[in-house]
């Protein structure tokens, strides 16, 4: 049922009160998580490709000029902030924009979420995946590089959100264009577009246009650079193990703790119900939410499942240098490996 026209404006600012203080609070906490020892570094890329383009080509000829094979937006920009600022600042500028980053993701996730989720408690639950994910301040935060993963956080929330006002659409779309000029893979989630369109009156579908030509256009642009541009890295050809014990090892160990060599040694011990035992607890709540939720609730799981191992699966393709070998080499092989989710943090110098 819609709400009163007099209850619009009072709901729609009470959730841009919401979102702004889950967002500081996010930022906060993403802050405080990386210590002052990361917040004072330059990491990877930050000090490396992006830096050196910055400086040789400018804010105009850096933004979308491609690395690796595809467009990086937001880490430019961030990069672009950075170089305002004095240069003796420049590792606390990146790291503070990026857990501005995230604050946005969170904030955002936090009230696009409301429709499928409308118990506040659980979308907080759902907007604090970015910040308290063991594994984030250690390989994933502070690092503008790094960035396009928070990405795929955000994509399925925005490409499937149903807006009341043109405003929220035009503010989605901008989002969404961020988004994907930053992470091809956030294309992969393209199909939650048709839940954005799907079931509306002709007016309040249109507003679906504006994140869907946002989407089509940035899309448009990755594909364009990866197929003109050439990648160091060459595409890798996983086993069928390799995806499977390399996902329970890696993204599903790296949920609940960072040292996820000691999830394979947990393995070796005492055999396969450490990681299995999750496994099961997670398709559950799954299969609940299928059961219960209506046709866009079971939409948003599928995607998110999925799309969980699906991405998992595309990196490894994508990158030879990502697989580990799961499948070829005994469990007892991965005691003490690090997190593969990103390529090792590298401090420059």
């Amino acid at each position: 049922m819609s709400r009163p026209p007099r209850a619009r404006p009072l709901h729609a600012l009470r959730s841009g009160v919401a979102a702004v203080l889950v967002g500081v609070v996010a930022t906060a906490a993403a802050w405080y998580r990386l210590g002052p020892l990361t917040r004072a570094t330059v990491w990877a890329e930050d000090g490396g490709p992006f830096f050196r383009d910055r400086l040789a080509a400018g804010v105009d000829g850096s933004l979308l000029r491609p690395y690796a094979g595809y467009l990086h937006l937001l880490p430019r920009l961030v990069v672009d902030l950075g170089f305002a600022r004095p240069i003796e600042q420049y590792a606390v500028t990146i790291a503070g924009a990026c857990c501005v980053v995230v604050g946005v993701v969170a904030g955002a996730v936090f009230v696009l979420a409301r429709d499928l989720v409308p118990s506040w408690p659980l979308r907080l639950v759902l907007a604090a995946v970015p910040v308290t994910v063991p594994v984030v301040p250690y390989e994933i935060s502070g690092n503008a590089a790094n960035l396009h993963w928070f990405m795929l956080v955000l994509v399925p929330w925005l490409f499937a959100a149903r807006v009341r006002t043109w405003w929220a659409a035009g503010s989605i779309a901008v989002l969404a264009l961020v988004a994907v000029l930053t992470e091809p893979q956030t294309l992969l989630f393209a199909p939650l577009l048709l839940v954005a369109w799907w079931g509306r009156a002709r007016v309040a579908g249109l507003r679906a246009l504006p994140v869907t030509l946002a989407v089509v256009v940035a899309g448009a642009a990755q594909v364009v650079t990866a197929l003109t541009t050439e990648r160091a890295s060459r595409p890798g050809h996983p086993t069928v193990g390799d995806v499977g014990r390399g996902y329970l090892l890696q993204p599903l160990a790296g949920a609940w703790t960072r040292h996820v060599g000691t999830v394979a040694a947990a393995v070796d011990r005492h055999g396969a119900v450490v990681v299995l035992l999750p496994v099961v607890v997670v398709l559950a709540l799954v299969a609940a939410a299928l059961v219960v939720g209506g046709w866009r609730a079971r939409a948003q799981v599928l995607a998110l499942a999925a799309g969980s191992v699906v991405v998992w699966t595309a990196a490894l393709v994508a990158n030879a240098s990502a697989d580990g070998g799961w499948g070829e080499q005994p469990v007892a092989a991965f005691v003490g490996a690090p997190p593969t989710r990103t390529p090792p943090r590298r401090r420059c110098s």
